[in-house]
């Protein structure tokens, strides 16, 4: 595969499962480096250059301390993948 993202620095959320984890394997075999973010840690599928934070989007410190590994690792950020869903309290259908 092109490695039409060498040099460049991602964050995927909710990269542990479906297709955040499809996206974030996407873009390390195109080359990127970056941070997988998700409240369920998934270690073991992470591509070479890549990095894990534990963590929940809701939670604004959690995002922070992210983009500050990344910082950290990297130097700078280059693509964001907001991927992870926020779902609402789910009510009765009579309520809707």
């Amino acid at each position: 595969m092109t490695k039409i993202l060498e040099k460049k620095i991602a964050l995927v959320t909710g990269s542990s499962h479906g297709l955040g984890k499809r996206i974030l394997a996407f873009l390390g075999a195109s080359g990127a480096k970056g941070l997988g973010f998700d409240t369920v840690a998934d270690t073991d599928s992470l591509p070479e250059n890549w990095i894990f934070h534990q963590g929940d989007v809701s939670l604004e410190a959690d995002l922070s301390k992210a983009v500050e590994e990344i910082r950290h690792h990297f130097g700078r950020l280059d693509i964001v993948v907001a991927n992870a869903g926020l779902v609402p309290p789910w009510r009765k259908v009579e309520a809707v």
